[in-house]
Parts: C-alpha cells; structure tokens; sequence
C-alpha cells in the first residue's frame, strides 16, 4: 500500500461527526497504517475503516486511484455492460458543479435570479482529507464546497433535479445566500450532506 492513497475514516466523539485522515506510513509486517494526528476538537473513537487503496476494493461500485502511476481501479456496478463497452466510467476533478456566487454583500454585488430545472448531476470531487470543525463550531475553507454551492446569492432556485455522487454536499450555502428555492430534488450518496447551510463566522468578511 501507498500511504499517499490510503485515508482513514474515524467516528468522531459520541459518533456525532466523521472525519477523513490521511495515511502517513503502512507497516506491511505488522499491517498497520499510520495516520495523521487529529486537526480538530474531537478524538476519534473505536469506530474507523480504511479506504482508498487498490487492495482494499471489495464489492461492485468501488474503485481506487493509484497516484503513483495514475492508474484507476474500478469493479464496476455493472459488469456485463463493462464487458460489452457501454459502461461510461467519469472521474470528476472539480469540487463544484454549479457555482452561484457573487462578488460581495452588497446588492448589486449578488448573483441574482437564477433558476435552474430538470437537470442531473453525477459527481463531483472530494479532498484526500475531511476535517469538519477547527475554530469553534466552524467549517474549514476547502471543506466548505458542494456539488452546487450559493455565496452572495439570492432570489435563486434549484427544482425538480438529480444530484448524484456529490464528493462533498449535494447543496451547500455559505454566508449571504437569501431567498433561495430548494424544491422537489432527489439526492443520493453524497460525501457529506443533503444539504449545509453555514453562516459567516463572527469577524470574518465576505473575502
């Protein structure tokens, strides 16, 4: 195993909260993965799995990347199709999808009055580590994403979707996003949440 592909994921405290570390070494003698040191407030509990490397691939669906050689390995959910070449196999590099977001607080600074309807989305990318809380009760930057995310946003919707695979949420609204319309989606499988919504942390600006 690669240290570098493998990451650890542990309950947090009374299993309220997870968290993603990266593995840091791997004794194949004593089969054991080092791993980082906790980021946050929370201890992790006796509550983890290993994911990420090739050797770990166990059922249909999951896959891994070995970043050594850039190869991806996939047991496909589907295997005939696989065979047969009409499998689509899409690796995502990008966190966001759609990005609502405008450029400050003040109202002619706002994305404004955007609607979108009757779309699918399947997949987005996640983070090789996920750290939920580092200042109080706050989200870190790289974790604040979502397949479609809203920041300085308002009057803006998204109805009657398919949000599948998000690496990170499905939705997430960050600071200033008002007036916005939710409505009749099917989400499924995403890394983290539905759907986040988080204010602006006290001293903070819109930057």
């Amino acid at each position: 195993m690669d240290p570098a592909d493998i990451g650890v994921q542990c309950n947090l405290g009374s299993d309220w909260f997870t968290s993603l570390r990266q593995g840091v070494a791997y004794d194949a003698a004593q089969h054991t993965v080092t791993f980082r040191a906790k980021q946050s407030n929370f201890a992790a509990n006796d509550k983890i799995f290993v994911q990420g490397d090739k050797a770990l691939i166990s059922e249909p669906g999951e896959w891994a990347l070995e970043s050594s050689s850039g190869m991806l390995y996939l047991w496909p959910r589907d295997e005939a199709a696989m065979a047969a070449g009409r499998a689509e196999v899409v690796a995502m590099t990008t966190t966001r999808v759609f990005d609502f977001r405008g450029s400050g607080w003040e109202p002619k600074d706002l994305a404004t009055a955007i609607d979108v309807e009757g779309i699918v989305l399947s997949g987005s990318d996640f983070a090789s580590e996920f750290i939920l809380f580092r200042r109080g009760n706050d989200t870190p930057l790289a974790m604040r994403e979502g397949m479609v995310r809203f920041e300085n946003a308002t009057d803006c919707s998204v109805t009657n979707s398919a949000l599948l695979d998000a690496g990170h949420s499905a939705f997430w609204l960050q600071g200033l996003s008002q007036h916005i319309k939710l409505e009749g989606n099917r989400i499924e499988r995403p890394g983290f949440c539905g759907a986040y919504l988080q204010g602006i942390y006290p001293g903070d600006t819109w930057a």
